[in-house]
């Protein structure tokens, strides 16, 4: 048979079919707000996952703590979040990327090298800094060693407060620790006048660093604001460091999200007094809010009790677990009286409790006493809609006061409606009916078609179904 002519060897397209326009939600992802150096204040935030953590933080931190008790738990979340909080003030640093082969620098001879200069230092001119002896290095930090010492002698020592350092993620500075805010004085690099320039990526990789600002203290609600700006993805909330009244701060901030934090505290004195300024859970649980939980626990100091709390229920699909009643492993018992899980109950603050040997939290509500279940599940069904009526609408040739628009958002409202009742955390029964109700577009006058807003009103209402944290019951034994 005789070849046939392509047209594709002329012109060649690919289509891509795109049937979802924005991606999920991920109602899984934990941040943990902490002020820590392992998240350059630059990048303002990492991810990482079960089998990286380790690995990428160090032994003992709050991040490496914090994941190992998250990811200790029954369920498992695919990823955790670092967010940097900025409560002390950071110097400014010239960053550049990862290093070169320590291979390269131990073939250099003593003319290798680069210029500095920092205002203030020297009159401001660039120092040449060269004379390095690289023969026996073994590691980068062997040759950092090598160059700090060479650069802390240059002119009796002008430069003792500067050093080349390694970060978190693997990328070369140079900085002054001790110069800290905004107003630190920048560093500059630049090429030698003569012998090998070390500033290349085959070397210190600092050819086209880039200066980062000194960063003054902020509040925690600044930096989450600030993390926002990078990555705003994370849906459940931890944190580190913040006094009470902050603590107050953040559960106001977080109220007005689409999201909830879980804040924990090991005094007791933080708890019961929603007259004490000084005592946030209570003044928490007085502000009504819905997207706070409040875990008091003075007894798991070997862990993180809201790493444990969060890894143990986050992970679970939205709406379908109660966020109590579930093994919480590593903790144990707050060892609490009745009379203060009575105080602490009608605060709506939750606890570890340990019968028979396993750990858990009695009770999954919010600070206001609405269910955690509710919450999330209200969160990913707001979501889900919203999402993919906007994917409908992108899809579509035009949406109008028509017919085949209000029949697309009926199908909607009705598929995810009936997922939650399947997730659990909603009920349709006779007794307790859902209802969905999309008005006629020819109901809408003139002058609403005009503004081109469709403003549906209440279009569905679906009954919560409640959790059952304690149960009473009566046996009769009769003759």
């Amino acid at each position: 048979m005789a070849s046939r002519d392509n047209l594709s060897e002329h012109i060649a397209v690919t289509v891509m079919l795109l049937t979802a326009v924005l991606a999920s939600v991920d109602h899984g992802l934990t941040m943990l707000l902490v002020d820590d150096p392992q998240i350059p204040v630059d990048q303002r935030y990492r991810l990482t996952t079960k089998a990286n953590y380790a690995s990428e933080y160090t032994e003992g931190t709050a991040p490496y703590t914090f994941a190992q008790d998250y990811w200790a738990q029954l369920r498992s979340a695919t990823q955790l979040m670092f967010g940097r909080w900025i409560s002390a003030e950071t110097a400014g640093y010239r960053v550049g990327g990862a290093p070169g082969s320590v291979d390269g620098f131990a073939l250099l001879d003593g003319t290798a090298g680069f210029k500095i200069a920092v205002e203030g230092i020297l009159s401001g001119a660039a120092t040449a800094i060269s004379g390095f002896d690289l023969d026996d290095v073994e590691d980068i930090d062997d040759v950092l060693a090598e160059i700090n010492t060479v650069l802390h002698t240059v002119e009796t020592g002008a430069y003792a407060d500067y050093d080349f350092e390694i970060d978190s993620l693997g990328r070369l500075f140079v900085s002054n620790p001790d110069d800290t805010g905004e107003d630190s004085v920048q560093v500059t690099l630049s090429a030698p006048s003569s012998g090998t320039n070390m500033l290349t990526s085959e070397y210190l990789n600092m050819a086209s660093a880039t200066w980062v600002d000194g960063c003054e203290v902020e509040t925690p609600t600044a930096a989450i604001t600030a993390i926002g700006e990078f990555y705003d993805g994370w849906f459940c909330l931890c944190q580190r460091g913040a006094s009470a009244a902050q603590q107050v701060q953040i559960a106001t901030y977080v109220q007005n999200l689409n999201k909830i934090c879980v804040l924990w505290e090991s005094t007791y004195a933080s708890c019961n007094n929603p007259d004490s300024t000084s005592q946030a859970f209570a003044r928490i649980h007085n502000l009504g809010y819905n997207r706070t939980v409040t875990l008091y626990d003075p007894g798991t100091l070997t862990v993180n009790p809201d790493a444990v709390f969060v890894g143990a229920y986050i992970p679970a699909k939205e709406g379908t677990c109660d966020w109590a009643n579930w093994e919480l492993k590593g903790a144990t018992s707050s060892n609490l009286g009745a009379t203060v899980k009575g105080i602490l109950n009608a605060q709506k603050i939750l606890y570890f409790e340990t019968p028979d040997g396993v750990t858990h939290n009695p009770y999954g509500w919010a600070a206001n006493g609405d269910e955690i279940r509710w919450v999330v599940g209200a969160s990913w069904l707001y979501d889900a809609i919203q999402r993919r009526l906007f994917s409908e609408k992108i899809k579509a040739e035009s949406w109008g006061f028509n017919v085949p628009t209000f029949g697309t958002v009926d199908s909607v409202v009705r598929q995810y409606c009936n997922e939650a009742v399947a997730r659990g955390f909603c009920v349709n029964t006779t007794a307790r009916p859902m209802s969905v109700s999309i008005p006629d577009p020819d109901s809408f006058d003139t002058s609403v078609r005009a503004s081109h807003t469709a403003a549906l009103g209440e279009v569905a209402k679906v009954p919560l179904d409640s959790a059952v944290y304690d149960m009473s019951l009566t046996v009769k034994l009769a003759v």
